[in-house]
């Protein structure tokens, strides 16, 4: 979360505000969600880098609300 957090700050050039005990989000579930992708490697699989693929995103709806 906070890679999450520093990778859209440094996008928009501003501080979040982060509450890690306000209300629950409906995307708030419990446990672990990642997935091991050694496998998919292991036979070549090229992944994508998220951080390229989230700084695009963000530009792209900060840049669309100014």
């Amino acid at each position: 979360m906070e890679e999450l957090l520093t990778l859209i700050e440094n996008v928009i050039g501003k501080e979040a505000i982060a509450h890690l005990n306000g209300s629950p989000s409906p995307y708030n579930f419990p446990g672990d969600w990642s997935v091991n992708n050694a496998r998919a490697r292991s036979l070549g699989f090229k992944f994508t880098s998220l951080e390229h693929l989230i700084e695009k995103l963000v530009r792209f709806y900060y840049l669309a609300d100014m």
